[in-house]
């Protein structure tokens, strides 16, 4: 649904869908971009990418502990 993915980019889904912009999220935390979504015909393709590191990334919410 084209309206789904508005909201994920838009960081507005209601309380009772929150799965995939919560994956969006961390996702975006860990490696700095969220999910790509596309609406397919028929069908919609979500991919993120994970660069090709051996060490963890820091993130703003590690450095604060």
């Amino acid at each position: 649904d084209p309206k789904v993915i508005e909201r994920v980019e838009a960081n507005e889904m209601p309380g009772n869908k929150i799965g995939l912009l919560n994956v969006h999220h961390r996702v975006k935390l860990l490696y700095g971009e969220g999910l790509h979504i596309r609406r397919l015909e028929p069908g919609t393709e979500i991919a993120f990418y994970i660069p090709n590191q051996r060490t963890p990334v820091a993130s703003q919410a590690t450095l604060l502990l």
